[in-house]
């Protein structure tokens, strides 16, 4: 795949962040049609919008990243996260190395293609342990090199609890109750933070921002 200028990754993202929220006004109606006291109706619900909160900063995530690698970019001009990158698929091997041999590797290898164009890996990159909580989207921010906004951060306990917190007692089985104002409450959160998610990395596209 490949992603040769912010105008084609706006409209990628577009797209993508299209069905999903065309699906989430498809399963409210879903909630609506049972009278909004459904219960199996709502708990499912909030699984699937987890998942589309998960599925587009993963997607979106990738997305950037594909467009910044064919930029091209020789090693020097990517910003420290990139550059992390590329340094950590070169020598993931050699990373158990307790010795000083792999950080003269390294050395030698900024130093040799300080100048020269390097393949950014994107695809399979993003390291989420387990469920895409507030400290996993932080990580996620840190490796694309975005900001992690303020409203993010006052949003972090509604995440981890009424978002992440849920869908675990339902995915394990457990009850949990949920009223219709909770799941509007969820999707109202979900919606803003892929939305504001997408600007920012469109944003940083366009102005540059993976660059060092």
């Amino acid at each position: 795949m490949k992603i040769m200028s912010s105008f084609q990754l706006n409209e990628v993202l577009n797209a993508e962040i299209a069905w999903r929220k065309k699906e989430i006004i498809s399963v409210r109606k879903a909630v609506e049609g049972g009278g909004g006291r459904s219960g199996p109706i709502l708990r499912a619900s909030m699984l699937i919008l987890y998942a589309h909160w998960e599925g587009f900063i993963k997607k979106c995530s990738e997305m950037y990243l594909c467009y910044v690698q064919c930029k091209r970019l020789p090693l020097s001009e990517l910003g420290a996260n990139f550059q992390a990158l590329v340094y950590r698929q070169t020598f993931s091997s050699g990373l158990s190395d307790k010795g000083v041999s792999q950080w003269v590797r390294m050395a030698e290898h900024f130093r040799q293609c300080s100048n020269k164009r390097v393949n950014i890996p994107w695809q399979g990159v993003l390291d989420v342990h387990g469920n895409l909580s507030s400290v996993e989207f932080f990580k996620v921010c840190q490796l694309v090199g975005i900001n992690y906004r303020d409203d993010w951060k006052s949003k972090e306990l509604k995440i981890d609890g009424a978002l992440v917190g849920v869908r675990n007692s339902i995915a394990h089985g457990e009850f949990c109750k949920i009223e219709y104002e909770d799941y509007l409450e969820v999707e109202g959160l979900v919606v803003d933070l892929i939305s504001s998610f997408k600007n920012e990395i469109e944003n940083s596209a366009i102005m540059g921002g993976y660059r060092a």
